[in-house]
């Protein structure tokens, strides 16, 4: 062999768990979803389904007497198993470029197995990125069916609010667009959480090419703008806050190319995943049977939603 894979392979075993966390939490819009570990197969969100009474203090305060009974929501997670076969001279090249790119940075040419993981397993979180909201176990792009993402999940909701929004609405005045999206956004996902240290994060998840237009048309506008606002990165997300409010505009590239905009409180969404047992796990290594450097990485991954009133999935037409 043209390079020695032992680095490679040590940075694998090394390295499993900070590796593992980039694979099932290293999407863009991780910071956006609560996380639950430890789910095998499927979980519920318990979420207490009746309200509590408030009673006054006394020697014959009868209390809060109502039978309260839990909303269970479940979350579902598919396995997930990726596995990579890079030939030898494509992995020598690979392994060179590694080497080269440290090299470059007045880096430890050592860390070049360092670097050949780190974007095998960033890779994968992109694809998953993409599944969490797009996925689709009907789907045929096998990238998208191991479990349901947001956009089908809010779709089959009949609880969710549906709307829609013509594209021309957002070129022609971005004010009146993001007016009448935040008009569609219901009372209860403003205060959702509020009490909470982060506070209700209220959002708006819009496509990449429909944020470009609404960030370069709205820092054209003037300081009467109805719709100004603050541009700023939020867990290295581009983001803008609507004035006079805490809406966070938010750019979503996985919601590209399915022509939708999801609404409603960050703490309504939830991503599930294992974590915990002995079937997650990320390894390299060399193949003496095929002469072939392998990859392969095995997790179960899933979402779903909290509170399906307080969300609104915007289908974009023309």
């Amino acid at each position: 062999m043209a390079v020695d894979t032992t680095a490679a392979s040590a940075c694998y075993r090394e390295n499993r768990d900070t590796l593992m966390a980039t694979v099932l939490t290293g999407g863009k819009t991780d910071p956006m979803f609560r996380k639950m570990t430890g789910v095998k197969s499927h979980e519920f969100l318990h979420i207490l389904g009746t309200d509590v009474k408030l009673g006054d203090c006394g020697c014959g305060c009868d209390g809060d007497d109502a039978t309260h009974t839990f909303t269970d929501r479940e979350i579902t997670v598919g396995c997930i198993k990726v596995e990579d076969k890079v030939c030898k001279t494509d992995f020598d090249k690979m392994y060179l470029e590694a080497e080269i790119r440290i090299a470059a940075s007045q880096g430890d040419i050592g860390q070049a197995g360092t670097l050949i993981a780190e974007s095998f397993a960033q890779a994968l979180a992109i694809v998953n990125e993409k599944a969490v909201w797009q996925g689709d176990t009907a789907s045929e792009d096998e990238n998208l069916n191991k479990f349901d993402g947001l956009v089908k999940i809010l779709n089959n909701d009949s609880d969710v609010s549906k709307q829609t929004i013509t594209a021309a609405e957002f070129s022609a005045d971005p004010n009146a667009a993001l007016a009448k999206l935040e008009s569609f956004i219901p009372d209860s996902a403003l205060y959702r959480g509020e009490n909470t240290p982060e506070g209700a994060l209220p959002f708006i998840a819009v496509p990449n090419d429909i944020f470009r237009v609404l960030r370069r048309a709205l820092s054209m506008e003037t300081a009467a703008s109805c719709c100004k606002f603050s541009s700023e990165k939020w867990n290295g997300l581009d983001t803008f806050i609507l004035n006079d409010t805490d809406i966070r505009v938010i750019s979503v590239a996985a919601l590209n190319g399915t022509s939708k905009i999801v609404e409603g409180s960050m703490h309504d969404l939830y991503k599930g995943m294992d974590g915990e047992g002995d079937a997650d796990d990320i390894i390299g290594w060399w193949s003496q049977d095929c002469n072939a450097w392998r990859q392969r990485v095995e997790y179960k991954l899933g979402t779903q939603i909290a509170f399906p009133e307080d969300l609104v999935l915007v289908t974009i037409t023309e």
